[in-house]
């Protein structure tokens, strides 16, 4: 009997590449593939969080943005000034490979008043950050199911929102926390 294992490999590799001509597929496709137009969501499709009106009226006169900063070396530490106002950063230690990184962070309010966080300057680290959003600087009242409340950052080389999937309300401080590996612009929504 003949060894068959030629004629196994050489109807494979024809398999293969009848697939991809039939799937239009090339070598960068399977290995580098392209997210598909649809991936992320417009602003237009998320109900976002507001500011309170007395926090977004002092935003608007700070300019629409407030700035804190602080520099973190390897053993992490916490971003959280009155300019913040309760708003956190919270950096584990060995979370970037630098001695030191300075950051800062932005709480902005747009003309519609959206609530809004971006820190400085865009990057990534080796571990999630944390952002934490207390409820009592958001309008959250009893009617508001903060169970649905989500997490967005915005992926500005597209103007998309990208969901977050990792987002823990804490009832009992009445805080919103993400996590996050890298900076840009974050909002809350629906």
């Amino acid at each position: 009997m003949k060894n068959k294992r030629p004629v196994l490999i050489i109807t494979s590799i024809i398999m293969v590449v009848a697939f991809c001509i039939l799937t239009s597929c090339d070598e960068s496709n399977l290995t580098n593939p392209k997210p598909s137009e649809s991936y992320g969501i417009p602003a237009s499709e998320i109900q976002f969080i507001q500011w309170k009106a007395d926090i977004s009226e002092n935003l608007r006169t700070l300019s629409k943005v407030t700035t804190s900063e602080k520099v973190f070396t390897q053993s992490g530490g916490i971003l959280a000034t009155d300019d913040m106002l309760g708003c956190k950063l919270i950096v584990p230690n060995n979370a970037f490979d630098d001695d030191e990184r300075l950051i800062q962070a932005n709480l902005i309010s747009e003309d519609n008043n959206v609530a809004g966080l971006s820190f400085l300057p865009s990057q990534q680290f080796t571990k999630f950050v944390t952002i934490e959003l207390p409820f009592d600087v958001i309008n959250v009242d009893e009617y508001t199911n903060v169970n649905e409340l989500r997490a967005f950052w915005l992926d500005e080389n597209t103007n998309l929102w990208m969901e977050i999937h990792n987002v823990e309300i804490d009832y009992e401080n009445q805080i919103v926390r993400t996590q996050v590996d890298h900076f840009t612009r974050f909002g809350w929504g629906f």
